[in-house]
Order: C-alpha cells, then structure tokens, then sequence
C-alpha cells in the first residue's frame, strides 16, 4: 500500500508541473497580446496585407 501512495504523490506532483506550466503560458499569452495588440486594419482585412500587393 505504500507503494500506491509513493505513486499518487509522484503523479500529484506532475500533475501541479504541468498545471504550473499552463498557467505560465496563459501568463506569457496575456501579457503579449497587451504589449502588442492587434491592428484594427489586419482585423477588418482577414490579416493577410500582402494580398493588396499584387
């Protein structure tokens, strides 16, 4: 039974490792998108500028 409760904590701990490293990336996610938004002319055009070029 030991054995069973050594493994339960291993998993614990990976599990919080990978929760710790969503929750980092949603971090990183949101800050980019307030450093640098969007331009209201990608928006409205689909994104794709270079179409007009040609």
């Amino acid at each position: 039974m030991s054995v069973f409760m050594e493994s339960l904590r291993v998993m614990g701990f990976g599990m919080l490792g990978i929760f710790t490293v969503a929750v980092v990336l949603m971090l990183i996610m949101f800050a980019i998108t307030k450093l640098f938004p969007a331009g209201r002319e990608n928006e409205q055009a689909g994104g794709d500028s270079s179409a007009d070029d040609d």
